[in-house]
C-alpha cells in the first residue's frame, strides 16, 4: 500500500498518517468480502517496480499503529527529509532500521513519544539514533526519559535548538514521572542558548524556595519568546512536607479512602489541595519571576501554563476530590500586551463553568435527599485552609491559590 500511495503520487512531499488503524482479521475478511470492485485503486495500473523514490520533506505517524520505518524508506528518500514525527513508538526495535541503515542527513525538525517499556536497551538505541543525527532545531520529546538521556541530547543539539519541548510521562502508569530541577534547567539555558520556544514540567512544591527557584531558573534563558509550562501538581509520597506541625485532625486517617495501597491522612489531603489551587493570581506571579531573571529588555512575549496530575499522591488519586481540585486547577494563556501589561485568559473556563452547574445540581439533590453534602468529611479539610463564611456553603467562593514564598 505505500509504493501504491507513492506511486499515485509521485511528486509527493508531505505525509501524515492519522487515524490509522491495524489491519486486523475482522477487517481483513470484510476486505475479502467485498472483493476487489469497491477498492478505491482498482482502476489504476501499478508498474511491478519502480527506482523512483519519492523526495519527502516531512513526515508524521500521528496515529495509535506502529508503523515500519524499513518499509517507507523502501518507497521515499530519506536523505531529503527535513521534518520528522515517529508518534508512538511502543517497541524499540522500530529504532533499529534507524540505527543501522537510515541515515538522515537533511533532518531539521524530530518529535518522538517514547512509550515503550524503559530500560538499559531502551535508553542506549534512543541515545544511539539522537547521536547520529546532525545537530537538529527543534526537538520535541514525550514520554519516558531520564536525566542520562537529556543530558545525551542536549550535550549534542543543544547549541542548534531553537525550539524545544520536553513532556514526560510514565506510559500506562500513574507514577509520578522524571521530573525538572532548578539546576537541570540552569544548564538546559547554557547549553541551549538560542531557544526561543520552550515546554517544560515542572514539579509543584506548595509554592515553597524549590518551586519558586525553578521559575526563576527559567528566566535564565535570554532569548526566550514563548514558553509552555506544565505544573505537576501532584505529591510524590504521603507526609511528604513533613508532619511535624500537623495537628491532631491533620494525623486522622482520610475517611473517604475505600481501596488503597497506602495511607493518606487529613494533612495529605490538605496538601494536595493546596498544590491543586491554580488561580490567576498565581500564574501572574510565576510570569513576574520568570521576567525577574530575565535580561533587559526581556523576550518572554507568550506564557502557557497547565496543571498536571492534580489531585494524585504517589500513583493514587484518593477518592471524592476529583471534581474539586479539576475546578481549582486552571490553565491560563497570558500575553505580553505593553511594557508591563499582560493579559490572563483562562483556558477551558466555559466547560469548566458547565461542569460546575452539573456539580451544584449534584450536591443540591444529595442535600435534599440525605441531609448533609457530598464529600462533607472532605469539605471539613478545605475549611481548615480556606475558611467559608457564616450563611455560605459553596466552597468554589472561598478557594485560592497559595502566594509563593519570598
Amino acid at each position: 500500500m505505500v509504493r501504491k500511495a507513492i506511486q499515485l503520487a509521485p511528486n509527493i512531499q508531505h505525509v501524515r498518517l492519522q487515524f490509522c488503524r491495524p489491519l486486523t482479521r475482522a477487517l481483513r475478511a470484510r476486505q475479502s468480502q467485498l472483493g476487489s470492485s469497491n477498492s478505491r485503486t482498482d482502476h489504476v495500473s501499478f508498474p511491478e517496480s519502480s527506482a523512483q523514490k519519492a523526495a519527502l520533506l516531512t513526515f508524521c505517524a500521528q496515529s495509535g499503529v506502529n508503523f515500519e520505518w524499513r518499509t517507507w524508506t523502501e518507497a521515499i528518500d530519506a536523505s531529503r527529509l527535513r521534518s520528522l514525527n515517529l508518534g508512538r513508538v511502543r517497541k524499540i526495535e522500530y529504532f533499529d532500521p534507524l540505527i543501522d541503515s537510515i541515515t538522515l542527513p537533511s533532518l531539521e525538525k524530530l518529535a518522538l513519544r517514547l512509550e515503550m517499556a524503559w530500560d538499559h536497551d531502551a535508553q542506549r538505541k534512543v541515545k544511539t539514533f539522537m547521536g547520529g543525527l546532525r545537530p537538529l532545531n527543534t526537538l520535541r520529546l514525550h514520554g519516558m526519559m531520564d536525566s542520562s538521556l537529556v543530558d545525551s541530547i542536549i550535550e549534542r543539539h543543544g547549541s542548534a535548538l531553537r525550539n524545544l519541548l520536553m513532556d514526560p510521562y510514565c506510559f500506562n502508569s500513574d507514577a509520578r514521572p522524571w521530573s525538572l530541577t532548578a539546576t537541570i534547567i540552569g544548564q538546559l539555558s547554557v547549553k541551549c542558548p538560542r531557544l526561543r520556544e520552550l515546554g517544560l514540567t515542572v514539579p509543584r512544591f506548595k509554592g515553597n524556595h524549590d518551586e519558586i527557584t525553578c521559575y526563576q531558573a527559567l528566566g535564565s534563558f535570554h532569548f526566550l519568546e514563548k514558553l509552555c509550562l506544565n505544573l505537576d501538581c501532584s505529591i510524590s509520597e504521603p507526609g511528604f512536607f513533613g508532619r511535624e506541625q500537623w495537628s491532631a485532625f491533620d494525623l486522622m486517617e482520610y475517611s473517604s479512602i475505600t481501596t488503597s495501597a497506602i495511607q493518606i491522612c487529613n494533612g495529605d489531603i490538605r496538601d494536595i489541595l493546596i498544590n491543586a489551587a491554580v488561580d490567576k493570581d498565581l500564574v501572574r506571579s510565576i510570569w513576574e519571576n520568570i521576567l525577574s531573571y530575565q535580561k533587559r529588555p526581556t523576550s518572554l512575549r507568550w506564557m502557557m501554563i497547565s496543571p498536571r496530575r492534580s489531585g494524585y499522591i504517589s500513583s493514587v488519586r484518593p477518592a471524592g476530590i476529583g471534581h474539586k481540585v479539576e475546578h481549582m486547577s486552571r490553565s491560563f494563556e497570558l500575553t505580553k500586551t505593553g511594557k508591563t501589561a499582560i493579559d490572563v485568559i483562562e483556558i477551558g473556563q466555559a466547560r469548566r463553568e458547565r461542569q460546575d452547574s452539573e456539580w451544584r445540581e449534584i450536591e443540591e439533590q444529595a442535600l435534599r435527599e440525605m441531609g448533609q453534602r457530598i464529600d462533607s468529611d472532605l469539605e471539613d479539610i478545605m475549611r481548615t485552609i480556606w475558611p467559608f463564611r457564616e450563611g455560605i456553603d459553596d466552597w468554589r467562593l472561598f478557594w485560592s491559590s497559595f502566594p509563593l514564598s519570598q
